[in-house]
């Protein structure tokens, strides 16, 4: 079954707040998981593949992320996750500024 939605969210900080917090050398600050491997290390870059491990239901679930898109002019973030249980996720994450102070955060 295929299901697309693009939610999007209106963020009280700047645009370049929000684009940092997207680089692969952020995730672990603010998802649910570790941020256990990065190759090649550095700055997000496409083909980028990362290993994360979440803790949930008493036990740790790996899953493998992989960079598609990264467009810094537009601040657009593409990605493959990889899931336990054969789940997987394309995700594309743009943020848009509205002004010097907020922006949008789109998902989908």
């Amino acid at each position: 079954m295929l299901l697309s939605i693009c939610p999007v969210a209106r963020v009280a900080a700047p645009v370049a707040v929000v684009w940092e917090l997207l680089q692969v050398n952020r995730l672990g600050t603010w998802i649910n998981g570790r941020v256990e491997d990065v190759t090649p290390p550095g700055p997000t870059v496409v083909g980028q593949r990362l290993t994360i491990v979440a803790p949930n239901m008493g036990r740790d679930w790996s899953v493998a992320v992989v960079v598609e898109v990264v467009d810094a002019e537009r601040h657009e973030l593409g990605t493959y996750w990889d899931f336990p249980l054969e789940l997987h996720l394309h995700q594309r994450v743009r943020v848009t500024p509205l002004d010097a102070a907020s922006c949008t955060v789109q998902y989908g």
